[in-house]
């Protein structure tokens, strides 16, 4: 290795280089150039007989350890002809062959230059495109080939299609012409005709507009034709005339001077584009941020004969004419300076006097750019020869020291932090993070309760949202008509709900396929999510949704095209019916106004101040409410369009009151939870009421304060003895407290037949259907009484679930043998399909099925009534109203016309005996009925005349 050269000035020489090679920041104000940002750079040129060129070739290795590197070359000005030449294949054996490829470069030096600086060696500073030169060379050193047919443009087209590597095949090369191809491919005589038509008119409009531009030289055309002075380009009618007039055959015209200007011109603009900061004059430009070191280029041996100087005079040119800045920075060495070059006083500046002659230089440089002087751009030092290593100690102390380690390995300023390579990636993707964050818990938070987030975007059927009913408990709230959105979790429940859906795509079918064919839709609405496990609610609301599924089972079986088809849409309010207001008013009431098919929403749940809210809600927007459920007293008054299948608390509390006279009990002491004033259960504030004002001074009110475990044993009052046959004990509570409720009732009881004689209100059924209860040991050998509101379809019996046909009591009634019949195929069906432990656990129809399967059929019984015509769904219920309008169900005969209440319906007290649990010939126990209340069959028409008013079968 050359040792590196140690002069008088070398530390002051390196410091500049140092300076001008890091480019200022884009807010940097340089006073004397009065410029920001960037900075015009000089043309250094090193005087001297030896140390430039070791000078060179040393600082070459300073470049390559700085860091961040900096893109740099050091070409040798004598060699740059030759190895162009060989780089180019023009000096092989076969000249006359390499001549007919091209010529050699017109600048060798330039040439070699953007060959270096294209090299793969400044990481992420490598510079690789050099399209404008390497165009402007390209063109500049070849021949036009031979033009085709009448086309001049041909050839210089075929020649610029070459360069950008999209030359077109010759027609048959790979294939055929694609015109004459997709001709003959299609079928039939007019097809091809009008093919050819069709192409014959694009060739005309279209062929010669898209012929005439290269494809893929937009960016460099512009450039050429509108942003550069040389060779003049406005003599030129477009750029393929200006591309011609750059080739071999044509160049003899044209300027050569102006010729190599263009070439250098083009050079710099490619470094330009590299470092440029912004994008559209106003978007950042990451990758020219990064750039934070000037391309520096060191060419040794500059003389005039080998183009050294010449490529010196071309930049000082270029830079003057255009007034364009650009970020080469050039350090040559010569052996001696150019004419009129140097300082103030025309000669070249010492090299420790290097950072007065920059200064001059700058200050100089406007007004001597403006006079376009020929060596405006100079930067002239004289170096001294190096001294010899024994000699070093002479020189300064930084100059004898420039070349160490410290002082030659440089440190540019980094890029910016936003400019860094995966920083605004970072940025964006945190940003994203945060944008997206809560979005995608929402999500998360969705998928875990099963709600749905993508469906209810785009259908409207489906609308659905996550609400808080407590600390840790969210809740999928809203509507759907299909399998996108499945409410719950237990397994009956949601099968419930397929079972529904299933339904809504064959009316879906059915529909499609006869477009007139009458349909109504309905919502049911219940509270069908809820915290942890609950299968007494479950399998309650899974029971509506089976009566519901039997009834569009049935009617789509229909082969008349006249019988209305039946879609329903399933709503949930969150458990115990909370947000049953603001599902109505959120979810519903938009869905109802966009869809005249849905005629009522049924269902309802149970009676709370959210349920009536709901209702109130509904029936100022003009939509009918059938309560399949409700109890609670004084609904009607909430809504004119408020219709309830089963009698209220009222006639509740008259089936108690006459019970207990028919079994000759006197008193009647009523168990209920406490009432909160701010939050009343209303179904429990009415029936207790209801039965208060019925029974007067005969009732007793007892409410458990804290836990229904604390309530007094009857058995072991001291006046047991007397008052057990006195005496009844009415459960007025929801089904959580029964079980409990029973345990401390029968607490202390010995005698079996001096149980307290107890009756649940209807609430209680939730809990009854459940298999846990009746095999629970507390309450083997007991019997169970309460209150059923669809008893005609309890009693229907084993008989209804094993053979598809009710009890015979009920065996005459034909709704009834239609409802066995369905039920018994669905019984066996969820057989198949749910696991053992979600199996109905019941011998018997539960009574919510009956209830919910006469509603969906009396309504489809109202649009069969309203035939073809598509009445409004308030004027349509109106014919319930209507005198002389009855339905009989499964449940028994339904009228509205007296009240919108069915006060008139039946209503009964079941007893359930429960078997003891070791009894290996006990079968499952069924309801049967000690009391009834009501019309069965026929408005008017009382029960049997036994005295308890239940059915009895028919003598044989």
């Amino acid at each position: 290795m050359t040792a590196r050269p140690r002069f008088a000035g070398v530390h002051r020489l390196l410091s500049l280089i140092r300076q001008l090679a890091t480019r200022p920041p884009f807010t940097h104000r340089a006073p004397d150039l009065q410029v920001r940002g960037d900075e015009p750079l000089p043309l250094v040129c090193l005087v001297g007989r030896e140390a430039p060129d070791r000078f060179l070739t040393a600082l070459e290795s300073t470049l390559g350890d700085a860091s961040p590197r900096i893109p740099h070359a050091l070409v040798d000005a004598d060699t740059a002809g030759t190895r162009s030449a060989a780089r180019w294949g023009l000096s092989g054996e076969d000249p006359a062959a390499a001549a007919a490829a091209r010529e050699p470069p017109l600048l060798p030096l330039l040439d070699e230059l953007s060959f270096r600086l294209a090299a793969d060696s400044f990481g992420a500073g490598r510079l690789t495109r050099f399209d404008h030169y390497r165009l402007a060379d390209w063109l500049s050193g070849h021949r036009l080939p031979p033009a085709r047919g009448r086309d001049d443009r041909s050839a210089v087209l075929a020649l610029l299609r070459t360069w950008s590597g999209r030359a077109p095949q010759p027609v048959g090369a790979a294939g055929t012409d694609p015109s004459v191809s997709v001709a003959e491919v299609a079928s039939g005589v007019w097809t091809r005709l009008g093919l050819w038509l069709l192409m014959w008119v694009g060739q005309g409009a279209f062929r010669r507009w898209l012929s005439q531009r290269p494809a893929g030289l937009g960016r460099e055309a512009r450039w050429f034709m509108r942003r550069q002075p040389y060779m003049v380009p406005r003599h030129s009618t477009d750029f393929l005339g200006f591309a011609e007039r750059l080739t071999l055959d044509r160049r003899s015209f044209e300027n050569a001077e102006q010729v190599k200007k263009l070439l250098v011109h083009a050079f710099l603009e490619d470094l330009r584009a590299a470092y440029r900061r912004r994008r559209w004059r106003w978007f950042p430009r990451r990758s020219g941020w990064r750039r934070t070191a000037y391309v520096t280029v060191l060419v040794s041996n500059a003389t005039d004969d080998n183009g050294g100087w010449e490529l010196l005079r071309l930049i000082n040119a270029v830079r003057n004419e255009t007034g364009e800045l650009d970020p080469l920075l050039v350090v040559a060495a010569c052996d001696r300076p150019p004419d009129r070059s140097g300082g103030t006083d025309g000669r070249p500046m010492p090299a420790h006097d290097a950072d007065r002659a920059l200064q001059l230089w700058r200050r100089g440089l406007p007004h001597r750019r403006q006079l376009l002087a020929t060596d405006a751009r100079y930067l002239v030092l004289d170096l001294p020869e190096p001294v010899p290593p024994g000699r070093v100690g002479a020189l300064a102390a930084d100059d004898a020291a420039a070349w160490d380690p410290s002082e030659t390995t440089w440190r540019l300023p980094p890029p910016p932090r936003l400019a860094r390579r995966g920083a605004v990636e970072g940025l964006l993707a945190v940003a994203l993070v945060a944008v997206l964050a809560a979005p995608l818990l929402t999500v998360r938070q969705y998928w875990q309760e099963h709600c749905s987030v993508l469906r209810s975007q785009v259908d409207a059927a489906v609308s659905v949202e996550l609400l808080r009913f407590g600390p840790d408990d969210m809740q999928c709230v809203g509507h759907s008509d299909s399998a996108a959105q499945v409410f719950g979790t237990n397994a009956r429940l949601r099968a419930a709900q397929l079972r529904v859906f299933a339904g809504n795509e064959t009316a879906a079918r059915k529909l499609a396929a006869i477009p007139h064919r009458p349909m109504i839709s309905l919502v049911y609405f219940a509270g069908l999510t809820h915290a942890g496990s609950d299968l007494d609610t479950d399998h309650a609301v899974a029971e509506e949704l089976e009566g519901i599924a039997l009834a569009q089972q049935q009617q789509h079986a229909a082969s008349s095209l006249s019988e209305p088809l039946v879609r329903v849409v399933i709503a949930n309010a969150g458990r115990g019916m909370r947000q049953a207001h603001h599902v109505a008013q959120q979810h519903l009431i938009p869905l109802i106004d966009a869809d005249d098919s849905i005629k009522g929403v049924i269902g309802m749940d149970r009676t709370v101040p959210e349920t009536e809210e709901a209702i109130r809600i509904l029936g100022e927007a003009g939509i009918p409410v059938f309560g399949t459920t409700l109890t609670g007293t004084g609904l009607a008054e909430l809504s004119q369009l408020y219709f309830q299948l089963v009698p209220d608390n009222t006639r509740q509390a008259e089936l108690v009151a006459r019970y207990a006279a028919h079994i000759g009990r006197d008193k009647v002491t009523v168990y209920h939870p406490p009432i909160d004033p701010d939050h009343p259960d209303e179904y429990v504030k009415t029936l207790r009421d209801a039965i208060a004002d019925r029974m007067g001074e005969a009732v007793e009110l007892v409410d458990w304060r804290d836990d229904v475990n604390e309530l007094p044993p009857p058995c072991r009052r001291p006046d047991w003895a007397q008052a057990y046959q006195r005496e009844l004990f009415f459960y007025a509570g929801r089904e959580n407290h029964y079980r409990d409720f029973l345990r401390t009732m029968n607490d202390g009881c010995v005698d079996s037949d001096r149980t307290p004689h107890i009756v649940a209100d209807d609430a209680v059924t939730r809990a009854v259907a459940q298999a846990s209860f009746r095999t629970d040991d507390t309450f083997a050998g007991s019997r169970v009484r309460y209150v059923g509101l669809g008893s005609l379809v309890v009693l229907g019996g084993r008989d209804c679930v094993t053979y598809g046909r009710p009890a015979p009591a009920l065996s005459d009634m034909q709704p009834m043998q239609s409802f066995c019949s369905g039920y018994q195929r669905l019984r066996a069906r969820l057989a198949a399909d749910l696991p053992t432990e979600e199996l109905p656990a019941t011998s018997y129809p539960g009574e919510r099925v009956g209830v919910a399967y006469d509603t969906v059929r009396m309504l489809v019984d109202l649009v069969r009534l309203g035939g073809r015509h598509r009445w409004h769904r308030a004027a349509l219920v109106q014919l319930l109203r209507e005198p002389g309008y009855e339905f009989l169900g499964a449940s028994g005969v339904i009228s509205f016309s007296a009240s919108r209440i069915g006060d008139s319906r039946n209503i009964a007290i079941l007893e359930l005996a429960i078997p003891p649990s070791g009894d290996p010939q006990s079968r499952e126990p069924e309801p049967s009925c000690v009391f009834l209340i009501g019309d069965l069959y026929r408005v008017g028409e009382p029960g049997s005349d036994t005295g308890n008013g239940c059915p009895v079968a028919p003598d044989d």
